[in-house]
């Protein structure tokens, strides 16, 4: 089989279409998610986690940390891509010890967009008492939200209709990190898509059956989602039963690139798209 990364544009990872629905139907039930043909509007989203800014080594050839030059790549593209947002799904920091020059340099690169940008704390740098994500709140911009609470939080994107939901981690102990059930917004006149978000390990995934920050595939069916961003494992893939899109998007660092996600009336579609393809001009238009 060829291999989906030559070209350092995947094929696309998955397509998850569905079946029209009633042109009449303008309601749904909070907990239930309408079919991607209830949609009338398409959502381009970049999914990254486990960056690791902080870390203190991996620089470039100028001395400047590598995952400052992944976060100004990714940022970058969600232009050029014509992204409509972009989610980091735990893990943006290596640790709460990060000095505030750094984090300030960080929120400088992710506020110089316009476009939301979402940020899940992970088992590094969990959302708790003395966090940088605390300290330092003042340098993130009013485009960056960031989750704070392990029972879940809903975050409403109204201008692109998009609701996101996730559980962040808030101290270093284990913990489930997808098993709350989420309060989705009820759907009125304009359906909104829902991501969910969350920082684990994920059984099955990579063979895995035993590990801390445990998603059970039940937890990603329960999210009732129309995609989970996942992260905590450094390699790009799906995971999950049947009738749910779950990807880890894969370490940049590991992947050099991140995960493009498009939700569309007609299916969701999901693709690595590697930092080289984007300098050769092939990463998909939209």
């Amino acid at each position: 089989m060829p291999d989906p990364l030559a070209n350092g544009v995947g094929t696309p990872s998955a397509s998850t279409g569905s079946q029209p629905t009633d042109a009449g139907l303008q309601v749904s039930d909070a907990s239930e998610r309408l079919p991607a043909s209830a949609h009338s509007h398409s959502v381009r989203m970049i999914h990254t986690s486990d960056v690791h800014v902080g870390t203190g080594f991996a620089l470039d050839e100028s001395g400047r940390e590598e995952a400052l030059v992944f976060m100004e790549t990714i940022v970058n593209a969600a232009t050029d891509l014509d992204a409509d947002l972009v989610v980091i799904a735990g893990d943006f920091f290596d640790n709460n010890r990060v000095k505030e020059p750094l984090v300030q340099a960080t929120a400088e690169i992710i506020s110089a967009t316009e476009k939301p940008v979402v940020i899940l704390p992970g088992n590094h740098d969990p959302f708790m008492s003395g966090s940088m994500y605390q300290r330092f709140a003042h340098h993130f911009a009013d485009n960056v939200h960031i989750f704070d609470s392990p029972d879940g939080t809903l975050f409403s994107l109204d201008d692109i209709g998009v609701q996101i939901w996730g559980q962040a981690h808030a101290s270093y102990d284990d913990f489930s990190p997808a098993d709350a059930s989420p309060a989705w917004r009820g759907d009125t006149e304009r359906p909104f898509w829902r991501i969910a978000m969350a920082h684990g390990s994920a059984v099955g995934f990579d063979g895995r059956l035993s590990f801390g920050y445990r998603i059970e595939e039940e937890h990603l069916a329960d999210l009732e989602a129309h995609y989970v961003a996942l992260g905590h494992l450094d390699r790009h893939g799906q995971t999950g039963p049947p009738g749910t899109t779950a990807f880890y998007s894969g370490a940049p660092g590991l992947l050099k690139g991140f995960t493009l996600v498009d939700l569309q009336p007609h299916g969701v579609n999901v693709q690595p798209i590697l930092f080289d393809a984007l300098e050769r001009g092939e990463a998909p238009a939209r």
